[in-house]
């Protein structure tokens, strides 16, 4: 058995052994640890199969001894190394991976640990398929568009162009293939998105293919862009529609009617004044929309994003008539409505302003739209407006340890032992208080952003304990120092404010930020551009200064929201929130 220290082993094999776990540690007299490495037999690899084949193509090599763990084992095709992690199997006596995209003919090379093993039998690869642009790029349903590029008739390949869709992706009918071209139908119900050609056992992502906007698309930058009032009165001003109420009730309408496409563009959304105790309805011929197994408000609308943007989704709901009949619309015909409408009713506005009111091809477009239209340093939770997930994702306890959910409209936490804390946790961009992630993958959350335009932080706690000795605070730090990933080499003056809120009632407090944060040097994240007068890792308040009576005791936030100034609060507090 060979032995050696662990400052000669090689750092290539010391890797492979601790991953594939066969590294084992002994320790001497001299209380020296040593790395004892076991012996292995000798890989044994003795065909593969197919022989040729397209880039993407499974292929499988057969042997002996390649171990339990892929780490050790690195495969070549004429020199371009197999990606590991896209190893389709891997056992002690066969490996299947696919074909690289860029592999050309040539040997079959495997290397495990110190050994190296080159196949006598070369891989012929078959050029694969290139997609190199569709002609036309916009089109609408019963078009036909070709698909450009190379190497498309090959024989015996299932040929397939694909369209993105609300259900993941639709097919279009193939009309022709040659070397060179592929003219396909564009179909019902797609979206638009980059086309998908599927060529055999090759995925090629082609270009972005377009369909025509259809809904509604009204921004009243310009005019009321064909709305009028049918109860109470309407008018343009500062880019919004300005909508008045006559005992506590509006009405308003398009001129023209409407052919809603529900299979492309299902979401219409109405960025709206953030209301308190109303009913806000969408009407059309068919009749008043309803929305089915709804989470927050089952009967006028989906949902709502960010507190003020009220969005519908056409499939997930019917349109009742007076007479109590259901209809819905379809996803693969016309929807025509001569009547598009919305109602409200409320008595604790005054008014409604209207920023937008448009059509989406579904809810994280809108989410797309809205984030990119927020201002930095606006933040919105209504822990009874945002989605479940979302806003549990967003918000935890500091320790993530004490019990914390979202339920009726509030957002949860347990105290526990010491303090509550309640905060989003936005580490690196990431929702959690360890990892990392880059914008793009799946957990990546924005940093926050101060902005001095919005330096009143506000929250609404519910069931708060008699006393002044519930201590709010708010803290925002910027963790991990100052890593060049996250913020600029400028150093931020100050980055906590430790101070306990103003009550501006019985459960409503807020900090004004702009007498906490003395840098005022503008600074960028520099992963996403975005800038504000601090970026940090992390937003939160909590109490510190409670005793033993109130372990495991709940305690509830119903919102938190950042506001130009407290006279923005106080109306948001007037309109019944």
């Amino acid at each position: 058995m060979k032995k050696m220290k662990n400052n000669i082993l090689t750092k290539y094999l010391l890797p492979s052994l601790l991953t594939a776990g066969v590294l084992f540690y002994s320790c001497t007299k001299e209380d020296e640890y040593e790395a004892t490495i076991p012996s292995f037999q000798e890989v044994e690899v003795n065909n593969f199969a197919p022989k040729t084949g397209l880039p993407s193509t499974q292929v499988t090599i057969t042997g002996k001894n390649f171990g339990d763990f892929k780490e050790p084992t690195f495969i070549y095709f004429n020199g371009i190394e197999v990606d590991q992690n896209s190893y389709i199997s891997y056992g002690d006596s066969s490996i299947v991976f696919p074909v690289p995209v860029d592999a050309t003919t040539g040997a079959i090379e495997v290397r495990y640990l110190t050994q190296s093993v080159l196949m006598e039998e070369e891989f012929v690869v078959i050029p694969g398929a290139k997609v190199s642009g569709v002609e036309p790029s916009i089109g609408v349903a019963g078009d036909i568009i070709a698909v450009l590029g190379e190497n498309f008739k090959e024989s015996g390949y299932d040929v397939s162009v694909v369209f993105e869709s609300n259900e993941g992706g639709i097919a279009g009918t193939i009309k022709s293939i040659s070397e060179t071209e592929i003219l396909v139908e564009v179909p019902k119900g797609g979206i638009s998105g980059n086309i998908t050609l599927m060529h055999g056992p090759q995925v090629i992502e082609g270009p972005l293919f377009t369909y025509p906007f259809t809904g509604l698309e009204s921004d009243f930058s310009v005019d009321e862009s064909g709305w009028v009032a049918a109860k109470g009165s309407i008018g343009t001003s500062d880019n919004v529609l300005n909508v008045s109420l006559v005992d506590g009730q509006s009405s308003i309408q398009l001129e023209s009617g409407v052919n809603f496409d529900v299979a492309t563009y299902p979401i219409i959304a109405m960025k709206a004044t953030r209301m308190a105790d109303y009913d806000l309805t969408f009407e059309t011929d068919f009749g008043t929309f309803e929305q089915l197994n709804g989470v927050y408000n089952s009967t006028n609308y989906t949902g709502v994003l960010y507190g003020d943007i009220y969005y519908w989704d056409l499939t997930s709901g019917v349109f009742k008539n007076e007479a109590g009949e259901s209809h819905t619309m379809s996803t693969t015909g016309d929807n025509i409505t001569e009547l598009v409408q919305f109602n409200l009713n409320t008595m604790l506005n005054s008014g409604l302003k209207i920023e937008y009111i448009r059509s989406f091809e579904n809810l994280p477009k809108l989410e797309e739209y809205a984030e990119q239209s927020l201002p930095n340093g606006k933040y919105v939770w209504e822990f009874d407006r945002n989605e479940s997930e979302k806003a549990n994702c967003d918000w935890t306890d500091h320790r993530s340890s004490n019990n914390t959910h979202q339920a009726d409209g509030k957002f949860v936490v347990t105290f526990g032992e010491g303090r509550l804390d309640m905060c989003q946790n936005w580490k690196n961009g990431k929702n959690s208080t360890a990892g990392q992630n880059v914008p793009g993958d799946a957990d990546w959350v924005n940093n926050w952003v101060y902005n001095p335009e919005f330096p009143i932080y506000a929250a609404r706690m519910g069931n708060r304990p008699a006393g002044s000795w519930f201590t709010k605070q708010f803290r925002s730090e910027r963790g991990f120092g100052g890593n060049d990933h996250i913020l600029n080499s400028i150093q931020i003056a100050e980055s906590r404010s430790d101070k306990t809120g103003t009550f501006i009632s019985d459960d409503v407090f807020y900090w004004d930020m702009s007498q906490e944060l003395t840098n005022t040097e503008m600074m960028t994240d520099n992963l996403t551009g975005r800038q504000g007068t601090n970026i940090y890792d992390m937003n939160k308040f909590n109490g510190n200064e409670m005793d033993a009576s109130v372990i495991g005791q709940q305690f509830e936030l119903e919102w938190f929201i950042t506001f130009r100034s407290v006279a923005e609060l106080e109306e948001y507090l007037a309109n019944g929130n």
